[in-house]
Parts: structure tokens; sequence; C-alpha cells
């Protein structure tokens, strides 16, 4: 389904929404001047570059999933206190997943699957006291799944990584948890 469209209040942009408008293109760094932007929407486009470092401030939904999206995800983003939710699945980012989650208390929804990235889950990765949603699979991540198991989350994937190590007896608990094929079997339980 093609969704093209803003929201205004007045002269104020409050969201973009270009998701399958087969746009392409890079972000660039002026996103910051639209200062009451809650909503960007422009996930199934050919949008190429990387997430740019100064998103405003206000944002609390960003919808960049399938795109052509390169680099990694910019540490400046424990910044964006009202963040909701990032889906951010299906491009080619790479790296680690920066250790930046401290200002992210209202992510719900976080979805980094069908990348590239690598390493361990970072310790803050644990702070997300809001975080239902998290998929991460169909990447390189390494490493233990503990930093996860006193998240409030109700889906888990993490299919498809190189993580290791016994699984939390809290991780089974999660009503949706995808963990075949990436070395840890379920009947390993700590």
């Amino acid at each position: 389904m093609r969704m093209s469209h803003g929201v205004c209040n007045g002269t104020n942009v409050l969201s973009i929404q270009l998701n399958v408008a087969n746009l392409a293109g890079e972000l660039g760094d002026n996103l910051a001047s639209f200062s009451f932007l809650k909503t960007i929407d422009l996930s199934n486009n050919h949008i190429g570059g990387t997430i740019p470092s100064n998103l405003p401030v206000t944002l609390q939904n960003i919808f960049l999933s399938d795109n052509d999206i390169t680099g990694s995800i910019p540490s400046s983003l424990s910044s964006l206190s009202q963040l909701s939710a990032m889906p951010i699945n299906g491009n080619q980012l790479t790296g680690e997943i920066p250790d930046s989650f401290q200002g992210l208390t209202a992510l719900v929804n976080f979805d980094l699957s069908s990348n590239s990235f690598s390493g361990a889950l970072p310790s803050l990765i644990g702070n997300l006291s809001s975080l239902t949603t998290l998929h991460l699979q169909n990447n390189q991540l390494s490493g233990t799944l503990d930093v996860l198991q006193d998240l409030p989350l109700a889906d888990l994937n993490v299919e498809n990584n190189l993580f290791n190590g016994p699984i939390s007896q809290k991780l089974f608990s999660v009503p949706t948890f995808k963990n075949y094929r990436f070395g840890i079997r379920t009947s390993q339980v700590a």
C-alpha cells in the first residue's frame, strides 16, 4: 500500500510519510531544522546514504526499513528521548550497535533485522525500559543475550546470528521468542 503525505500544524511540519514512493537520494543533514517533526516514514524506497546524526529531538517514530541506507547507527540517537518506534531493518547498515541507549526510555519497537551488524549487544540496551519488540535476526551479532533478560519484551527475534552461551530462563517467558539457528539450543537454559 502506498501512502504519501505530510501533516502540518500551521507552518510546522509534524509528519512526513512517503513510504513506497520510489524515492531515491539521501536523507541529508537538514532534518533537524524541522523542529516539530514527530514522524518520518520513508520505508520501502531507495534512500541511500547514512542515518543523519542530527535528527529533530521531537521525533517519536522513524521508519526507514527496506531502503539502501549504509553506515552505522549514530550514537547521537540517545538524544531522541521521545522516540517510540525505530524500524531500520532491511538496509545495509554495518558495524557494532552503539552503547548509547540511556536516553531512549520511550522506545517500544526497535527493528535492526536484515542488516550486517556485528559484535556483542551493548550493555545499555538493557536500559530500554519500555521496549516490547526487538528484532535482531539476520545479522552477525555475537556474544550472549544476558543484557536482554530484564526487558519487558513481548516479541524477540534473534535468529540467524552468531550468539552463543546459555539463554536465561527469563527470555523463554517472552511470548514470541524466536531463537533458532544461531548456535544456542533452546534446551540450554541458565
